[in-house]
């Protein structure tokens, strides 16, 4: 795993913070020497140009530039991506470029970040997404408890990484080819296809032949989460995505994703995300990519 060895000896000082959605995007990477950005990307499929190598992501990317690295990343052509990026200058730091090994993920003198993770589950989606959040909206306050607030946000996100990265390389909870991972794996298809319907533990588990109680014990033993976070999360994640169109109330997305009650859904929804359904929907809405449009103009691989 490409990333970096970080030592943080002075404050970040915030330079951006935002989320974005695009067409036709292109990024050619304008950080500087004592700049740190870590960005959230959702797309179908990503092509990642990394210090002179290539690399193809599909779904969810979890990427960390320090320092002036060349890097270029584009996705398809007329497809959609959605951004969610934090960018930080820190006068003071070292961060040494290297190929981790699961002997890094014991020391612990270092902070480890990524160059980039794809393909994360929703969990770790929503943990990442939720603190990117929190950034971004402490970023619209101009208080200095707000200032303080964002650099212990900026260092939880840096503490969330490197627990990633650390359980990656020591093998972390991988899915062995076994009748559990099978009978969850069956589950979250059953659950991605009803998460709009009144879908409870037993129902699920009558369409797997299998126990309530051992469906329950499946997902705490195997997924680390309880059935019900789980769907929760997942109905969550789509009422986020129908959330970008203006033009949806809300009590529609809460009655699409599952909610039967609007209240409900707003404070699970600012619970998991950190962040106010209608402070989300007015900083989606206002925010721009922060140095230019993306376009595929003029790009060359």
């Amino acid at each position: 795993m490409l990333g970096y060895k970080l030592k943080i000896k002075s404050l970040p000082v915030m330079k951006w913070a935002l989320e974005t959605q695009v067409n036709d995007y292109m990024w050619t990477n304008h950080n500087s020497k004592n700049q740190i950005e870590i960005s959230f990307s959702k797309f179908t499929e990503k092509s990642l140009f990394y210090n002179n190598q290539r690399f193809k992501f599909k779904n969810n990317n979890l990427g960390c530039t320090v320092g002036n690295v060349p890097c270029k990343s584009l996705c398809q052509s007329g497809e959609e991506i959605n951004i969610i990026s934090v960018s930080v200058t820190v006068s003071d730091f070292e961060a040494i470029p290297c190929n981790f090994t699961e002997d890094d993920a014991k020391d612990t003198s270092y902070i480890l970040v990524p160059a980039f993770i794809s393909e994360l589950s929703l969990s770790e989606e929503l943990t990442f997404t939720k603190v990117l959040h929190k950034i971004i909206h402490l970023s619209t306050e101009i208080s200095e408890a707000a200032r303080t607030e964002f650099i212990g946000a900026f260092f939880d996100l840096l503490k969330k990484i490197d627990s990633l990265v650390r359980e990656k390389l020591s093998g972390g909870k991988g899915e062995n080819k076994n009748a559990k991972n099978i009978y969850l794996k069956k589950a979250k298809y059953i659950i991605e296809q009803h998460y709009s319907e009144k879908i409870t533990l037993s129902d699920v588990a009558n369409r797997l032949n299998i126990s309530p109680v051992y469906l329950s014990k499946i997902f705490k033993e195997t997924a680390d989460i309880n059935f019900s976070d789980y769907l929760l999360k997942v109905r969550l994640n789509h009422a986020e995505t129908l959330l970008k169109d203006l033009n949806i109330p809300t009590s529609k997305v809460a009655a699409h994703c599952g909610f039967c009650d609007e209240n409900y859904f707003r404070k699970q929804f600012k619970k998991f995300f950190g962040i106010g359904i209608k402070e989300y929907r007015r900083i989606n809405n206002s925010s721009t990519l922060f140095h230019e449009l993306p376009t595929r103009k003029n790009y060359k691989e």
